[in-house]
């Protein structure tokens, strides 16, 4: 993956902003690279490295599978319009990033987050 389609996987995943993708490998990226390798429980480094890169278009064609689209992996604007459309549509806030919320209403569960009174381990499916 380039730096760039790295930074808009991040995003994304709200672990960037879309208006900090630039291609540049910086602060920034590197800090939303180690915000992503925590929630999804790999070692924390900062450097998007085979195994990270390889989780981040996992996780991004999981959603995309989800929303119909392309589940290549790499977000380009027909997985933010998707997304965009599935958030219009489930009347929850139109970022086109697919966030915790969005996310939840998808019933999708991406890392080791606490919701409720279950304990979801990464990349589990919410039962419907």
């Amino acid at each position: 993956m380039s730096v760039t389609e790295i930074q808009k996987d991040l995003a994304y995943l709200a672990h960037l902003n879309f208006s900090d993708v630039d291609g540049v490998f910086g602060p920034r990226t590197s800090y939303g690279v180690r915000d992503f390798q925590d929630r999804m429980g790999l070692e924390k480094d900062g450097v998007a490295g085979p195994q990270t890169q390889g989780e981040l278009m996992r996780c991004v064609g999981i959603i995309q599978s989800k929303l119909g689209v392309n589940d290549d992996g790499y977000v380009g604007q027909e997985t933010i319009d998707a997304t965009h459309e599935y958030q219009k549509k489930h009347r929850i806030l139109q970022s086109g990033r697919a966030d915790r919320l969005t996310l939840l209403e998808m019933k999708i569960h991406l890392g080791g987050l606490f919701i409720g009174v279950f304990w979801l381990s990464p990349a589990n499916t919410l039962p419907e």
